[in-house]
């Protein structure tokens, strides 16, 4: 999983790199995106979590958001750069 892409200049684009990278963009944004929740469900409004089978409104859905909402995101971003690694080693040659 190591695999590099040369860039102009002798810079190279890791896959491994891009995919961490990535995944920890994504994690900070889930971070932010469960406590938004959190505090959105102290505060009286509608706050829901649905995970497969599972479904949570209200408080309880606010404080499962918090350390879920990062892992889910993380996945998502992983994905992601999956799909997107090609086309941005492609651009980042062309720059």
């Amino acid at each position: 999983m190591n695999k590099a892409i040369s860039i102009k200049g002798g810079r190279v684009l890791r896959l491994r790199n891009y995919v961490v990278t990535s995944a920890i963009l994504f994690a900070a944004i889930g971070f932010v995106s469960g406590v938004i929740g959190l505090v959105g469900s102290f505060r009286g409004r509608h706050v829901f979590f649905v995970l497969g089978p599972f479904h949570l409104e209200g408080v309880p859905a606010g404080i499962l958001g918090v350390p879920l909402m990062p892992l889910v995101f993380a996945v998502a971003g992983i994905l992601l750069a999956l799909i997107t690694y090609l086309p941005a080693s492609w651009i980042l040659r062309r720059v």
